[in-house]
This record gives C-alpha cells, structure tokens and sequence, in this order.
C-alpha cells in the first residue's frame, strides 16, 4: 500500500504541477476540429479528454464515426448512444456523421481500405473547412484493424493534396510562414494538420495510477501540438 500511495501523491503532485504551469491550449482558439472514429464508443475509450479540451479551448468540434458498430447487430442501438456521448462531451448534435458504408463495416476481421477511408475524412474535411483532424495512429491503440486503417488513412492524407490546397506533412505546427507559394495561391486554405493519438506498449497501458504520473509530467512538460498519447 506505500507504493501506491507514493504514486498517488506523485500523480496529485504532477497534476498540480501541470495547473500551476497553466500549459498552452492544446489547439489556437477558433480551430475547427475533426475528430475520426471507427465505432460509436470510440469517442469516450479513446478521445474523451481531447474532446473536451477542444470543446474547453474555443473551438469548434466535429466528429466522423466510420461506421454504425453493428458487427453484432447492435449498431442501431449504438448510434443513438453515439449522439448521447458526444452531446455530453460538448458536440451538438449537427456535429456528428456517422458512415454506413457497405466498405467500411465494423469487424475484427474486416481491414478497411486505407483509401476509401482517406477519400471520406477528406470530403468531409473539406466541407467543414478543418483546421486539424485527430485520430488513431497505426497502431490503432488497442490494435483494432478498423482503428489501424484510420491511422494509415491520415497518413496518406497528411502526405497528400486531398484537403486544402497545399502538401504537408505530419507537423506540429503550421508551416505557412516558412513556406513560399505562388501568389495565385497565397489565399488558398491549407491542408489540415493532422493529430494522431499515439498507441504506447502494454506496460504503461495498464499500469494505472504511475502511468498517471508518467502522464501528468508529460503534460506538464510539453507544449501544445505534441502527439496525443493514450
């Protein structure tokens, strides 16, 4: 019991560390936001503190859900329950797309096409205008081949002149300033930046209260823009 209340002293000692430093909002004021999810739920298990920061920051969140979740017929059950979470995480109701693509079915055993995902995000990202897309990376954090073909889908699109009007990579910050561009473009919108949410190993996944700390002085630590880490 003395480690854990070591650690838990440690962890309380982190989170007040990272208020006193008062770090800088995770996104500038009056970005648009787009959130890319797989299956209703993902939105809490993997993007709840995002959202809500997003949301507490000013700006305007979105949130693309793949597909209905109906690998076990219950997607018409969770869909309702998808408008219910995000209503509770700040998003109005106009806010949430969920997809129900005969190409992009929820399944453990069903690899999407990195393609047609990436063609999807992209019109929508274009038509809400987004400033920065979050997602899951290659990994997928719990390793769900849904997940993973997200990932690999912002990674063609990061690469890519899918949205907006100018190629950028995987960045952290926008490059406008450091980047030269032909007049007749200097007005276009850039590609958004895109975010992705960092799968890490098992050890730290369920360590529980020291991964807390481990957390708490990253965020204390880190500037704004840094992978998202779950």
């Amino acid at each position: 019991w003395l480690v854990w209340l070591v650690t838990a002293l440690l962890a309380l000692a982190a989170a007040w560390l990272c208020l006193l430093r008062r770090r800088a909002r995770l996104l500038p004021v009056g970005s648009t936001v787009l959130v890319v999810t797989a299956h209703p739920d993902d939105e809490t298990m993997f993007f709840a503190p995002t959202i809500l920061a997003v949301v507490r920051d000013g700006c305007t969140a979105h949130l693309l859900c793949l597909s209905t979740g109906n690998a076990d017929g219950m997607g018409t059950v969770r869909v309702p329950e998808l408008i219910e979470a995000a209503r509770v995480l700040g998003l109005h109701a106009r806010n949430v797309r969920v997809q129900d693509s005969p190409k992009l079915q929820d399944g453990m055993h069903k690899r999407w096409d990195e393609h047609e995902v990436a063609r999807v995000v992209a019109l929508t990202a274009e038509s809400i205008q987004a400033s920065h897309i979050i997602g899951f990376d290659e990994h997928g954090v719990s390793a769900h081949p849904n997940h993973c073909s997200i990932g690999r889908a912002l990674r063609i699109l990061s690469h890519s002149h899918m949205v907006g009007s100018r190629p950028r990579g995987l960045a952290t910050s926008r490059p406008d300033s450091a980047l030269s561009a032909p007049a007749h473009a200097a007005a276009a919108r850039p590609q958004p930046v895109v975010l992705l949410l960092e799968t890490v190993g098992l050890l730290r996944k369920y360590s529980a209260v020291i991964d807390a700390v481990l957390s708490g002085l990253s965020a204390a630590w880190s500037s704004a823009g840094t992978p998202l880490t779950a």
